[in-house]
């Protein structure tokens, strides 16, 4: 069954969740256990994983931004 969403807005939303979605896989795990060893025993379970999402995001943003769209750009003009 493919469904579309209703509005303009959640299309916009599930269209940028969808962009970062292979960078916030990759990235995810190795951010939560550095924000873990970082944070030591000075925050909670809690505090590390809301920590760990934002800066999931916040990566996955830049990485895919900056590192992944310029290099596939680049990649793509030197094969044609």
């Amino acid at each position: 069954v493919n469904s579309e969403p209703g509005s303009a807005r959640a299309r916009q939303i599930f269209g940028y969740v969808g962009w970062l979605s292979y960078p916030i896989y990759c990235l995810h795990v190795p951010i939560y256990h550095l924000l873990t060893i970082a944070a030591g025993r000075q925050l909670n379970e809690l505090t590390v994983s809301a920590l760990a999402i934002a800066a999931s995001f916040i990566t996955a943003h830049a990485a895919t931004k900056y590192v992944e769209e310029p290099s596939r750009s680049r990649l793509q003009a030197a094969l044609r």
